[in-house]
């Protein structure tokens, strides 16, 4: 039978986990929100910001980048279009970047915002944040197994599964057109969604992973 101080140390780890579930959720939507509004709520700031980084930040060393682009990532996307100009071909590189890194430092917090609410809710105390920091120590430890395989496993689609990667955008394009998104930015959700929130989910697992060894191990965050 199970002893109550098991029985608190898995309810823990289930409320911690669920908190965690729920906050990967949380960014998961606000990425591909603010993926999907970003042209409709600003267009003419995107589009000047884009313009101007592009003239002045990418243009100058455009080849460079793409190059390590390309290496970097196999995805069709990610190779240059040279039935573009070079002006265009960094606007549109500049506009990625922006888009995407807002959406990426959103939902980051978004998710360390959610998980912390939820916590509290449920009597799940944490290590105090300490003075002039962003998170706690237990906070960073998630985070590191969240990231580390988050980040791995899109390194992975982009290159040795690069083709399937680009039919999984590719479906997910068509899927969203034929629901009435235009073309361009159903394919921008689409890449969002393929290439950076279905490595989440992998890095998601990794968390709760983390949650169970801290808890098990005598976890900073108890309820």
């Amino acid at each position: 039978m199970t002893s109550p101080d098991k029985k608190l140390v898995y309810g823990n780890i289930a409320k911690e986990s669920g908190g965690f579930a729920l906050a990967e959720m949380v960014s998961m939507s606000t990425s591909l929100l603010v993926v999907g509004v970003a042209d409709t709520l600003a267009p003419n700031l995107i589009k000047d910001v884009s313009k101007f980084v592009g003239k002045h930040v990418i243009e100058p060393f455009l080849e460079p980048i793409e190059s390590t682009l390309g290496t970097l990532c196999k995805l069709k996307e990610c190779q240059p279009d040279k039935t573009k100009t070079r002006a265009e071909r960094a606007e549109s590189l500049a506009k990625t970047m922006i888009v995407f890194s807002t959406a990426w430092a959103t939902s980051m917090l978004a998710k360390i915002a959610t998980r912390r609410l939820f916590n509290r809710a449920v009597g799940i105390a944490d290590e105090a944040v300490p003075a002039g920091g962003l998170l706690s120590a237990n906070e960073k430890r998630i985070l590191l197994y969240d990231e580390g395989v988050h980040y791995g496993s899109i390194l992975l689609m982009n290159t040795v599964g690069a083709g399937m990667t680009d039919e999984m955008i590719n479906s997910s394009t068509n899927i969203l057109t034929k629901a009435g998104i235009p073309e361009k930015k159903a394919k921008e959700l689409s890449s969002m969604a393929i290439i950076w929130e279905l490595p989440n989910l992998l890095g998601m697992a990794a968390g709760i992973g983390g949650i169970f060894q801290n808890h098990l191990q005598g976890s900073p965050a108890k309820g």
